[in-house]
């Protein structure tokens, strides 16, 4: 995989399609990776899933907590991925159903 620098952090392109909310090229990507690498904590010290709630991305943290994206990383705010979420949207996925 490889990434992308920006200012003084490195990201790997993952984040930056999650980030960005390249919807098709995240899809593409997830076929061929592991959770790990979907988990990967990135350079600015968060992952894919904190930048998808963050900017609002709905279908894509949609699309990455199906594939088993852990909800219970902390970024270097001490923020989990749902603390990010501004949409109501996306902070009712992380609720789960019992």
């Amino acid at each position: 995989m490889t990434s992308i620098s920006k200012s003084s952090t490195t990201i790997s392109d993952f984040y930056y399609l999650c980030r960005n909310g390249l919807i098709d090229k995240v899809r593409e990507q997830l076929l061929n990776m592991t959770l790990e690498e979907i988990d990967q904590i990135e350079g600015n010290g968060s992952t894919a899933l904190h930048a998808a709630c963050y900017y609002g991305h709905t279908e894509i943290v949609k699309l990455l907590l199906d594939k088993g994206a852990s909800r219970s990383i902390k970024n270097m705010h001490k923020c989990l991925p749902c603390d990010e979420a501004q949409k109501d949207e996306i902070k009712r996925l992380f609720i789960r159903q019992s």
